[in-house]
């Protein structure tokens, strides 16, 4: 799977989708890995309750 998302960011119209076409950046197979690895580590990430304690800014223009 992940070597498949890199080949995309790396071959975006020999991958087309249903969607829009995704450019093609030029991404080499180096950054197309460390994009899925960021991607992957932001993904595992657990979010659920964040921002703890939110509430609103001091001070904020919109949140008088």
């Amino acid at each position: 799977r992940e070597e498949a998302m890199a080949e995309f960011l790396q071959f975006p119209s020999e991958n087309p989708s249903h969607g829009r076409m995704m450019p093609n950046l030029g991404i080499t197979a180096e950054e197309a890995k460390g994009i899925v690895a960021f991607l992957k580590h932001m993904s595992s990430i657990d979010t659920n309750g964040f921002p703890r304690n939110f509430s609103k800014m001091q001070g904020a223009i919109h949140g008088k």
